[in-house]
């Protein structure tokens, strides 16, 4: 294939498809890389622009504004876990399935049984995170910065809004591509 006719990165995780025939390591390697990277710069930027002082205590809009950082806090809390989670077991475990799929051994036993166990927590946790950034865009009438704050402030909307763009196409190549095929190549 040549370097014109490869799909990039990119292209791929805009189209979840597009990885249905790559390694699932390699798909694994992609969303640690472009998506959980990513997560870890933005959350801390975010809480600390949310965190600044804004406004008189008084205004109504603290107190709205207030309610918006402790909404992030428990969603970024959520997402830091379970990146964790990801990462230090799950990541790992679909790698090994894939690795013995390969080469022919047997398959790994864990302690909990099926992959798709931990797969389904983690699914669950998908969606708990999905809910929580719907409650964010609701009490922020769909990401919009109120009057009066600064620009660094302000950005922090749009900022949450990028995150929950991105968010969705990393679950999606989640739930959609690297879970199904992990659960389908346990089953072979």
């Amino acid at each position: 294939m040549t370097q014109a006719n490869m799909i990039q990165p990119a292209e791929i995780a805009s189209q979840p498809e597009g990885w249905q025939d790559r390694a699932l390591t390699d798909l694994i390697r992609y969303i640690v890389s472009k998506h959980h990277a990513y997560l870890r710069e933005e959350l801390p930027a975010i809480d600390r622009l949310l965190a600044a002082p804004t406004i008189d205590k008084s205004d109504a809009r603290a107190a709205e504004l207030g309610r918006l950082a402790n909404l992030f806090r428990q969603f970024r809390r959520g997402i830091e876990e379970h990146l964790k989670k990801e990462e230090a077991i799950l990541f790992p475990m679909i790698e090994k399935i894939e690795a013995a799929r390969h080469s022919g051994h047997e398959m790994p036993r864990f302690p909990f049984g099926s992959i798709a166990h931990p797969i389904s927590v983690m699914e669950q946790e998908h969606e708990r995170a999905r809910q929580e950034l719907a409650q964010i865009r609701t009490i922020t009438s769909g990401y919009a910065p109120p009057a009066g704050l600064s620009d660094d402030q302000s950005s922090a909307f749009q900022k949450l809004q990028d995150v929950e763009s991105d968010l969705e196409v990393h679950s999606r190549l989640e739930d959609e591509v690297l879970f199904p095929r992990a659960i389908g190549l346990e089953r072979v």
